[in-house]
């Protein structure tokens, strides 16, 4: 999986008010590298707080990797911040695959809600 908005290994900061709402646009494939990702979701606290969408085209990502098999592997996560609740989360994109293994982001993200 790419890093969110950063260089892998580095964390990535959001800051959200109550009323406002998180969203996560990327990409991802688990490493078998034999398609997209079956489920997509934020992890949080160590809990599943938000599933995404996948599934949308990305031929420059099969491109880049020389992979047709990994052509539709974009996702969008959309969290409102009362869904997260207050203070400071630490958290990871999630990826599973068809075997239901679950790879994650290298970056990890915290999001501090207030």
């Amino acid at each position: 999986m790419d890093g969110i908005d950063s260089q892998p290994g580095t964390k990535t900061t959001v800051a959200l008010r109550m009323t406002q709402s998180l969203s996560i646009v990327g990409w991802a494939f688990p490493p078998s590298a034999k398609g997209g990702c079956e489920a997509v979701g934020l992890v949080l606290d160590k809990k599943l707080i938000f599933p995404g969408v996948s599934g949308n085209a990305r031929p420059d990502v099969a491109a880049a990797y020389e992979n047709s098999a990994v052509t539709n592997v974009s996702y969008l996560i959309q969290v409102p911040a009362s869904h997260i609740g207050a203070g400071t989360h630490r958290g990871y994109v999630v990826c599973v695959d068809a075997a239901q293994e679950a790879t994650r982001s290298f970056t990890p993200l915290i999001i501090s809600v207030r």
